[in-house]
């Protein structure tokens, strides 16, 4: 629907304004809204006009010296791959927040208990890890998507702070 309306209306009009020659008379409201806006027109004209030079300038230039310019590209490409072998592998932020978030989903219509008994178990598998403190559980919640369901549970793993 859009491109019909697009064809039968803008279409035409800019295939009017863009086969309209150069030195043709302007009508009278384009001459209207010469008078009354262009000190403010003519200024941003030039500096577009000047700014389409430079830039088919440039482009002209890169044009003629493709060889340099893909001489220049592979060096960046070669030295993003360096940066890439310089950056340890395994790198990971330090933790900051000092908690970890895990959550458990149960097959539809599972029982609050059902659910209760797996953050449990999921809760005393976290606590056994060297360096958790504590463990919080949430009951029906699915953090993520902000929706209380009763297969769903989220837990937070509260870490301890390094010596």
């Amino acid at each position: 629907m859009i491109s019909a309306i697009n064809s039968l209306t803008l279409s035409p009009a800019l295939a009017a304004l863009l086969l309209k020659p150069h030195g043709a008379k302007k009508d009278v409201p384009t001459r209207i809204i010469d008078r009354l806006f262009g000190w403010l027109f003519r200024p941003f004209n030039r500096f577009f006009h000047k700014s389409s030079e430079r830039y088919q300038g440039a482009v002209s230039r890169t044009l003629h010296r493709r060889g340099s310019v893909f001489v220049v590209y592979l060096l960046l490409l070669c030295g993003a791959a360096f940066m890439f072998k310089l950056v340890p592998g395994g790198f990971i932020p330090t933790q900051d927040k000092m908690y970890l978030i895990g959550g458990v989903k149960m097959p539809e219509g599972a029982s609050l208990e059902r659910t209760d008994a797996m953050i449990r178990k999921m809760s005393e598998i976290g606590l056994s890890v060297d360096g958790v403190s504590d463990s919080v559980a949430f009951p029906g919640l699915n953090a993520p998507a902000i929706h209380q369901y009763a297969e769903y549970r989220d837990g937070v793993l509260c870490l301890e702070t390094a010596q």
